[in-house]
């Protein structure tokens, strides 16, 4: 076969090709590819140098079509049997994953995404290392992880996608939200930065610009007293399980019965803020924190609310330590899958 012709110029194309492939260059693998197959429209071997760089590319049904093209030219093809097999593997595991994920079967899901990427890695002396389709397995994995709190694994993810394809940008993004709700802030800020300016010109720049303030805000709130840490309760808390929890601290810290004064007037601060609606929804927003900082935003001409919070400020120890309390429960968020669309097509 032609090929397969050590003696035959062609037979250096295919090599290119294929390093080219390894290399992740598939631009250039694509053109290459391209001439070897208008030079012979019948040649399986050209046939199958696209199907691979379309793998390579993430686009797993338009490489299973082009290895059928080669089976119709020649139905004994084993490698283009091997290769079917093991698009029609991805094809199936990866809708098999994404399902369990729409439906909260978590770890299903996990180990879908697990067996896909032991497919993937599967002949990659001969395939190439599909590195596209590889990143966004990591990246949808990641979004998985993060959303079930398990975000040094989730950042993990993030990052082996990127290694695999420093292009796409889904994984910075999750990446810089997993920083973030780990509270690695200084990261965050970062990888929201970088997202920011690789997002240029599309209209989920201000929705990143947005989590980037965020970002700076929780990054300079972390060296500063955090009320909700203060009080050990989740930002989610509610009035009742934030009287709770000062009420609790309040006992533990209070002077008379040699309790930390510094401590007590810290929780005594924290609550003022947290048990007042609109304090707490500044707050919560970083207004406050956002005037010293040049962020961009239109922030500017919002004073702090929170004076006025010497000594009790006010609070009623005796209507507040008989209060009744309530329990606040999250329902889990959704999330969506993202992935980049490409096309490879011979004739």
């Amino acid at each position: 076969m032609k090929l397969t012709d050590a003696t035959s110029p062609r037979a250096w194309q295919v090599k290119r090709v294929m390093l080219l492939l390894q290399r992740g260059q598939l631009g250039q693998a694509q053109t290459l590819a391209m001439d070897i197959y208008r030079a012979d429209p019948s040649d399986t071997g050209a046939i199958m140098l696209g199907a691979r760089i379309l793998l390579a590319n993430n686009d797993v049904q338009k490489a299973l079509q082009q290895s059928q093209m080669a089976l119709r030219l020649d139905p004994d093809m084993q490698q283009a049997k091997q290769f079917l097999r093991k698009c029609k593997a991805l094809s199936s595991l990866k809708d098999e994953a994404n399902a369990a994920f729409k439906t909260n079967r978590t770890d299903q899901a996990l180990a879908k995404y697990a067996e896909l990427l032991q497919v993937a890695d599967q002949n990659v002396e001969v395939d190439g290392e599909a590195k596209k389709f590889k990143s966004v397995i990591h990246s949808n994995r990641a979004i998985l992880l993060s959303k079930i709190g398990r975000y040094n694994e989730a950042i993990s993810d993030c990052t082996r996608a990127l290694q695999l394809d420093a292009s796409f940008t889904k994984p910075l993004k999750t990446r810089a939200r997993a920083y973030q709700l780990n509270e690695q802030y200084e990261e965050a800020v970062r990888d929201f930065k970088r997202a920011v300016d690789a997002s240029a010109g599309t209209a989920e720049q201000d929705t990143l610009r947005r989590e980037a303030r965020r970002a700076e805000v929780d990054l300079k709130r972390s060296k500063k007293l955090d009320y909700y840490k203060l009080l050990g309760v989740p930002k989610t808390a509610t009035e009742a399980e934030i009287k709770k929890a000062f009420r609790k601290e309040s006992l533990k810290h209070h002077p008379d019965k040699g309790g930390d004064e510094e401590k007590f007037k810290q929780c005594n601060e924290a609550y003022g803020v947290l048990s007042d609606e609109q304090k707490r929804r500044r707050y919560d927003s970083g207004v406050d924190d956002m005037d010293d900082m040049d962020l961009g935003g239109g922030f500017g001409g919002m004073s702090s609310g929170f004076g006025g919070m010497g000594g009790m400020g006010g609070v009623n120890l005796a209507d507040l330590f008989g209060a009744q309390f309530a329990n606040f429960d999250m329902g889990p968020g959704t999330t969506h899958f993202y992935g980049p669309q490409t096309s490879f097509r011979f004739g």
